[in-house]
């Protein structure tokens, strides 16, 4: 079985020019998420993304809570099927496809722990607030049924 998630929101960057085709860039991100399961809610991510000739590396930590008010955590890890790669828009990311592994929490994340999403992240361009519009979309492949009616059968923490 797999997970089909979709996350949006806003995102921020903090962009040093070290040369030509080399950016630095300080990354912070707040908004929801979708699955094709029980869960559902919100996250915040924060981080550094690195783009050289085209080549991106990045170390982006993730909350996500759930309805319920269950914490998982992700990291950014290279892509295990896909090539880490990312577009830029001026002095940002505007596409990427990316990695992500959950590394703990707690109720029905524990189940995921282990587990990578690949997805691909779109920014639209900024608001009026002068945050950027993001989404990224992706899944987990290779779980078992039973892993996934798990996690569609927790309920609130008592």
């Amino acid at each position: 079985g797999e997970i089909n998630w979709t996350l949006s929101g806003t995102d921020s960057f903090s962009t040093v020019k070290i040369k030509e085709n080399h950016f630095v860039m300080k990354y912070e991100n707040a908004g929801q998420f979708e699955t094709d399961t029980s869960l559902f809610g919100f996250m915040t991510c924060f981080g550094t993304v690195e783009m050289k000739n085209d080549k991106m590396s990045q170390t982006i930590f993730c909350t996500i809570t759930d309805s319920y008010g269950y914490k998982g955590y992700t990291k950014s890890v290279p892509a295990t099927k896909k090539k880490l790669s990312g577009n830029m828009l001026g002095d940002r990311v505007g596409s990427s496809i990316g990695s992500w592994e959950f590394i703990g929490g707690e109720g029905p994340f524990i189940e995921l722990i282990g587990t990578t999403m690949t997805g691909a992240y779109f920014q639209m361009g900024n608001n009026d607030s002068g945050l950027g519009n993001f989404v990224w979309k992706g899944k987990a492949e290779g779980l078992s049924d039973s892993v996934i009616s798990r996690i569609n059968n927790f309920t609130k923490k008592d």
